[in-house]
C-alpha cells in the first residue's frame, strides 16, 4: 500500500511525500526516492523534511534560534502544584510553531534538536512507529540564558547578522562571539559611562 500527498504550502512547493507501511520516504524535484531511517539518525525520522526550491536539506537558521530562544523565555516552565511541589510544565512544540508562524514544524523541530545538543535547552521527545509522537522544551538551560543575553538586543542582533553575513558563517559560537563584540563595543561608547 502506497498513499501520496501533494504538499501545497508554499515552502514545500513540488515536494511528494510517500507513506509506505513502515518507511517514511519522499520525492524530491529528481524524483529520487529517499528513505527515512531512523536507526541512523533519530532526527531522520522527521514526518517532513525542510525544504526550499532547490530540494531537501537540513540547516540552522540563527534567526529562527534567536526567535525561539525569546518565546521560550518568555513563557513559565516551572509552576507549583497543588501539594506545594514544583513541578515543570514544558513547553510544547506544537505551543511554538503556532508563536512562529513564520517557521515550519520541521524547522522549529530541527532548531529545538540543535540547540537541546549544544547544551542550551532540555528538550524532551518520544518517538512512536518512526515518528515525532511528543516534543516539549523543559527549561532553558545556563548557557541558554547567555545566549539570549548576547542576541536579545534588536540594534546587537542586526549588526551581528550583517556581520555574519559576510563571513558567511551562522554558527552559535561564532554569532555569539560577535555578539559579545557588538555589545562591548556599545558598552565602550555608551554614554552611560561618562
Amino acid at each position: 500500500m502506497q498513499v501520496t500527498f501533494q504538499i501545497q504550502t508554499t515552502a514545500h512547493r513540488g515536494l511528494r511525500i510517500v507513506l509506505l507501511p513502515s518507511k517514511l520516504c519522499y520525492l524530491n524535484r529528481k524524483q529520487s526516492l529517499r528513505t527515512r531511517n531512523p536507526s541512523h539518525n533519530p532526527l531522520s525520522a522527521l514526518a517532513l523534511p525542510i525544504s526550499n526550491k532547490r530540494g531537501v536539506f537540513m540547516r540552522l537558521d540563527a534567526d529562527c534560534v534567536r526567535n525561539i530562544l525569546l518565546f521560550l523565555e518568555s513563557k513559565v516552565h516551572f509552576v507549583t502544584n497543588q501539594d506545594g511541589n514544583i513541578e515543570n510544565c514544558g513547553i510544547q512544540l506544537s505551543h511554538i510553531c503556532e508563536a512562529l508562524p513564520r517557521y515550519s514544524q520541521e524547522e522549529v523541530y530541527y532548531t529545538l534538536a540543535r540547540l537541546d545538543d549544544g547544551g542550551y535547552i532540555s528538550l524532551s521527545e518520544s518517538w512512536r512507529s518512526n515518528c515525532l509522537d511528543e516534543c516539549y522544551v523543559n527549561y532553558i538551560t545556563y548557557a541558554g540564558h547567555e545566549l539570549i543575553e548576547k542576541f536579545r538586543p534588536e540594534s546587537v542582533w542586526k549588526v551581528t547578522s550583517k556581520l555574519a553575513g559576510k563571513v558567511g558563517c551562522f554558527s552559535l559560537r561564532f554569532l555569539a562571539a560577535i555578539a559579545e563584540n557588538v555589545l562591548s563595543e556599545y558598552a565602550k561608547s555608551s554614554t552611560l559611562w561618562n
